[in-house]
């Protein structure tokens, strides 16, 4: 098990989500606990559908420069990452970007919630406030996100949530192996409105 500092992801007793979850977009100084739960979270939900090559390999790296790189872009109005917080450790995160496919929308590039926080709640919240705020920031957009065809638990999820299945893919990752996904998007949401 991976084990990051102490500003990472939570270590401690699991909550449901209330008053004590705080939200706040993210900041240079937190990429290495968005690094360290995009991470975990890829370990635990894409074993057996990801080769463990990529899973026990240099993911942690790869994903800590990803997020070095987001968090200190020159555009932080086209993109929105936001943490969900509790007693000072990241328990989930979205992260959505509007130029990235521009003729399918906004994209929800990340969203995570630790293992030990799922089912609580989280994943709906942080969906919704990315939801807000791409109908905010680019009016009229709709949003979509990739999904791993074989992630029957985040099908399930997105599909209770709304999103609708649009297009099947075939990813090919950087070491050669390709594995089937699915876009999901969600409709146009007027600013302000909770659906």
């Amino acid at each position: 098990m991976l084990e990051f500092g102490p500003t990472s992801v939570c270590t401690t007793k699991p909550a449901a989500l209330t008053n004590a979850t705080q939200f706040r977009i993210a900041l240079p100084a937190d990429a290495e606990a968005l690094a360290g739960l995009h991470t975990l979270s890829w370990q635990r939900n894409y074993r057996g559908i990801l080769p463990d090559t990529v899973l026990d390999g240099a993911l942690y790296d790869e994903h800590l420069a990803v997020w070095r790189k987001r968090l200190s872009s020159s555009t932080p109005e086209r993109q929105f990452f936001l943490l969900a917080v509790q007693e000072d450790a990241v328990v989930g995160f979205v992260s959505v970007l509007l130029d990235l496919d521009p003729e399918w929308g906004a994209r929800l590039e990340n969203l995570h919630v630790h293992p030990r926080n799922q089912g609580r709640g989280l994943g709906r919240e942080l969906l919704q406030r990315a939801r807000a705020w791409v109908a905010g920031a680019a009016p009229g957009q709709p949003l979509h996100l990739w999904v791993l065809a074989a992630n029957a638990p985040a099908l399930a999820f997105y599909d209770r949530l709304g999103g609708r299945a649009v297009q099947n893919n075939l990813w090919e990752l950087p070491s050669g192996h390709k594995v089937s996904e699915i876009r999901y998007q969600w409709p146009t949401r007027a600013a302000g409105t909770g659906g």
